[in-house]
């Protein structure tokens, strides 16, 4: 499933700039990403560096540029200012971010968005990534039919994109979207409503894009580039 022509709702207040000082924001541009970019190969390549709150795909456009470009907002502020100081377009600290052999221009967008995990109550590790599992003793879930579910439930008007999903643990399926935002938490809002109808159990699981220690990543953490993820 996918958003099409889809353009976001300009009446809500998240579509439109904050304002906050740039060194503030949660928001960056990646430009000049290989014209056949998908999310998979995105999230992958931006594996280690944090977990990300929102992720939007721009394809090439004939006539305009042959190369696609990405909106990608990290959930803490930390991270993107650690993303920002080790690939920021002038940050005096740079490292090349490359992607399917392409050197990345990273921008902070235009579009300032301040943290977003200080809009969340604590208490709870919201991400992009769902765990799936199911009730029955030994039982399996699969992913299609409640991705599909999901979809019937919100009278289909959900739309969203996904990195994949794959097995885990006893029979669960963590399913990775490209957003939490109105992407896997509104499927978390829909499968925590039905899920004893359903048969399952969700929560929230920890989003492969987190780095194992915030405080070390920039010097320890190589991101890897055009490599697929061994968890998609």
């Amino acid at each position: 499933m996918n958003v099409g022509n889809y353009k976001g709702n300009p009446n809500i207040k998240e579509n439109f700039p904050a304002d906050i000082p740039p060194e503030q924001n949660c928001s960056f541009w990646l430009s000049g990403l290989p014209g056949n970019t998908d999310y998979k190969s995105l999230l992958a390549a931006l594996r280690g560096t944090g977990s990300v709150y929102q992720c939007h795909l721009t394809p090439p456009q004939e006539g305009r540029h042959l190369t696609s470009a990405a909106k990608v907002i990290f959930f803490d502020l930390a991270v993107a200012q650690h993303f920002w100081a080790r690939f920021g377009l002038y940050s005096p600290t740079r490292r090349p971010l490359v992607i399917g052999g392409n050197i990345i221009k990273v921008e902070r967008n235009r579009t300032a968005v301040e943290e977003p995990r200080r809009k969340w109550p604590l208490g709870q590790e919201y991400s992009r990534v769902l765990r799936v599992t199911s009730r029955a003793v030994r039982g399996t879930v699969n992913a299609e039919e409640i991705l599909k579910k999901v979809k019937e439930k919100s009278g289909n008007t959900l739309y969203f994109e996904l990195e994949g999903y794959y097995p885990v643990i006893n029979g669960a399926m963590d399913i990775l979207f490209s957003s939490f935002r109105a992407q896997a938490h509104t499927a978390w809002v829909i499968l925590k409503r039905h899920q004893t109808e359903m048969g399952i159990f969700v929560k929230f699981a920890r989003d492969p894009c987190t780095p194992l220690d915030l405080s070390t990543w920039i010097d320890k953490v190589e991101v890897p580039v055009g490599k697929g993820s061994p968890h998609c």
